[in-house]
């Protein structure tokens, strides 16, 4: 029996152990972080995703347009001049009187002043105006939330995919532990000359594989917690641990806090609004105006000399023309209204297939978990007692190590099944958006 073999296994598995202990520890550089809440992480995105940056804007927005139409009711005041020139003007005498005794208006006119206007009675344009004012910014808003909702319904994911894969590596580094206490054995038994060198190779290359499906995990570990960095705005080089805090079964009811249902709500009020705006239109309207001028008064064509003179009175309007053509908007308007309908239907019903299909997701998985328990006890049981005829020589390795991988998946499965349930009752959360907003 060549004994260099034994010596040129523990040679490169130090230097194995060496170089996967510092990949191992490279990624948990934030494992003395304080466990990190999925809400947490949305309360992130809700505080540094751009999309809610830009909800405060579309909000901003909105009130400066309710301000302008505000000033709609008041006083408006401009500024106005003309020069004419005619070429006839008034001209008459009276019996009895020289002739020229009349004065004659000049044929050219002069005049400068300010214009003033107020409104006495607009028929509710003003009103509905601002009605459908504040329903765009409504809409506006919903498209943002229901954005939101999705980065959220992504950080969810994400933060899921990490705990499972944190967990698969945890379980492996045990099987890897596992293993280097069976390669002692072995290395052992080929000094002694009790085992083939072959059993000694099986195990490293056993090692090997492991080593780099746990450095296969870890860099997906990383890459997941990249994009949560840039998804809720966590510090470069953070790596917390996450969790599902304890919260209360049962979060249905109907689909009314979804922004696309809101959207759709608010569309049909606005659909009404547009509909109250074109009755508005053709009813009659009342102003003040108040005119002041300096310049030639051509209305007094007895005195037409230079000097300050005003107009005043009260002026009413009648769109007459109109009411064919708001007729025919009417319709249009029904027919978009029934198709907002019908949309609002689809939509609730694709909300109600998700319902149900996370419902019978939850009872599978939480089937599963009461069967996980008896399966990793009775894989662990298998284990011990494979490890003792393996260490006794009456077990092959490759029988061993798939008991070992049969314990090692059972837990994960567990783990996994663990994590799932939690994660399905936060996407029930999301699906009907109640507590999103932490």
């Amino acid at each position: 029996m060549d004994n260099s073999i034994p010596k040129m296994m523990d040679n490169r598995q130090k230097l194995r152990v060496l170089g996967f202990f510092l990949a191992l520890c490279l990624p948990w550089s934030g494992g003395a972080q304080q466990p990190c809440p999925i809400d947490s992480l949305w309360a992130m995105v809700d505080r540094d995703f751009p999309t809610k940056h830009q909800m405060g804007l579309n909000l901003e927005n909105g009130d400066l347009v309710q301000k302008a139409l505000n000033t709609n009711w008041y006083p408006k005041v401009g500024a106005e001049g003309s020069a004419t020139y005619q070429s006839e003007v008034t001209s008459f005498s009276l019996p009895g009187l020289p002739a020229g005794s009349v004065p004659v208006p000049a044929k050219d006119q002069y005049k400068i002043g300010l214009v003033l206007s107020q409104t006495l009675f607009d028929a509710g344009m003003t009103r509905a105006k601002k009605q459908l004012e504040r329903l765009n910014t409504l809409a506006k808003s919903h498209a943002y939330q229901a954005e939101l909702l999705n980065v959220k319904g992504t950080v969810l994911d994400l933060a899921t995919s990490i705990m499972i894969a944190k967990n698969s590596v945890r379980q492996l580094e045990h099987s890897w532990e596992n293993l280097q206490n069976r390669a002692k054995n072995v290395e052992l038994a080929i000094a002694n000359g009790e085992a083939l060198a072959v059993e000694g190779e099986e195990i490293e290359v056993a090692i090997l594989e492991m080593e780099r499906q746990i450095q296969g995990t870890l860099s997906q570990i990383q890459t997941a917690y990249g994009t949560l960095q840039v998804l809720t705005g966590m510090a470069t080089g953070d790596r917390p641990d996450f969790t599902f805090p304890q919260m209360e079964e049962g979060h249905g009811g109907d689909f009314g806090l979804r922004p696309e249902v809101q959207a759709l709500d608010n569309e049909l009020l606005g659909l009404e609004w547009q509909k109250k705006e074109l009755d508005r239109k053709a009813l009659p309207r009342l102003s003040l105006f108040l005119d002041g001028y300096y310049g030639r008064p051509g209305f007094n064509f007895l005195d037409n000399d230079f000097r300050v003179y005003g107009i005043g009175g009260v002026e009413l309007s009648f769109p007459i023309t109109s009411l064919g053509y708001n007729r025919s908007l009417k319709k249009g308007l029904a027919i978009q209204r029934e198709s907002v309908v019908l949309e609002k239907r689809k939509l609730t019903d694709q909300l109600t297939i998700q319902e149900i299909q996370l419902s019978k997701a939850l009872e599978t998985v939480q089937v599963y978990l009461e069967e996980d328990v008896r399966i990793v006890a009775l894989r662990q049981k298998i284990l011990g007692t494979a490890q003792i005829q393996f260490d006794n020589g009456s077990l092959l390795f490759s029988e061993y190590l798939e008991k070992l991988h049969n314990y090692q998946n059972a837990k994960i499965d567990l783990r996994i099944h663990e994590l799932q349930e939690s994660q399905l009752r936060y996407r029930q959360r999301l699906l009907f958006n109640t507590n999103t907003n932490p």
